[in-house]
């Protein structure tokens, strides 16, 4: 836990999320946030994944894990690197027609 931080234990069956809204509101803290369960993420096949610090799930990176949980890619999906001869081909992107 952060420093200054506390925990506050509720009665069972006690709504967390209106409790944390009440704390706040009250001004008895200028955060509050209700604990949940988190099931595990998926884990990538990538074995440097654990060396690409920016794609951890923390507020100094993307968040590529949490987004492998919603999706790990389509083969509809096209990613094009803009600087790899698109002027030959496009209209406005370099020269047109050229080879």
């Amino acid at each position: 836990m952060a420093s200054g931080a506390h925990l506050v234990e509720l009665a069972a069956g006690a709504d967390a999320t209106a409790a944390a809204k009440a704390a706040m509101a009250r001004g008895g803290a200028r955060l509050a946030v209700p604990d949940r369960r988190l099931k595990p993420a998926v884990i990538p096949n990538d074995t440097f994944a654990s060396k690409q610090w920016y794609l951890a799930d923390n507020e100094v990176s993307v968040s590529a894990h949490a987004a492998w949980n919603i999706t790990t890619g389509s083969s509809s999906v096209v990613v094009r690197d803009p600087t790899a001869g698109a002027g030959r081909h496009y209209p406005g992107c370099g020269k047109e027609n050229s080879s």
